[in-house]
């Protein structure tokens, strides 16, 4: 019984925050915002978030759960590789100037490389158990299958992460 309330809760959470996401998209006058620069998002970063959570809550619903979660993947990687990139670069040419001193890139590397092996064993641990314990219900079966694409998306992230640890270079001087 507690995993139905667990998805009951999961539902309404991302209800809410289906319902807070595509606020800004449909009214541009709701100013959104990067945490800490402060930089303001463009519509495409807002639609790309809004169509993630959007995915998120299909999945949930089991409304073509794989095609969601892989929709979901990629409008993440979008976020972070090209979108807040973009408009970063959008606000200093508007402004000239940007309002924080970004940390240093081999911190940030680490700290990212640290936070996803730690993600990578969660994962496998859920798959290894998931093994053992073969799931039985279709919602079970689902779980399991995002298991398997998180734990394929965070096993790459970290072999992109490392392999660019270890070949970056010493600075030049």
């Amino acid at each position: 019984m507690a995993t139905h309330y667990g998805i009951i809760f999961l539902r309404v959470f991302f209800i809410v925050m289906l319902v807070r996401v595509w606020i800004p998209v449909f009214n541009p006058r709701v100013k959104v915002r990067y945490k800490r620069s402060r930089v303001p998002k463009s519509l495409k970063s807002k639609l790309a978030s809004a169509l993630c959570i959007t995915a998120c809550c299909l999945a949930l619903f089991r409304v073509s759960p794989l095609f969601c979660a892989a929709v979901a993947m990629f409008c993440v990687a979008a976020q972070i590789l090209v979108t807040k990139r973009q408009d970063v670069r959008e606000y200093e040419r508007q402004t000239l100037h940007l309002e924080y001193v970004p940390t240093d890139h081999g911190q940030e590397r680490d700290a990212v490389l640290v936070t996803d092996i730690v993600f990578s064993v969660l994962f496998l641990f859920f798959v290894i158990r998931d093994y053992f314990q073969p799931p039985v219900t279709e919602e079970q079966r689902i779980v399991h299958d995002l298991c398997w694409g998180f734990l394929a998306c965070t096993s790459i992230m970290a072999l992109v992460l490392l392999w660019g640890r270890m070949h970056k270079g010493t600075p030049k001087q």
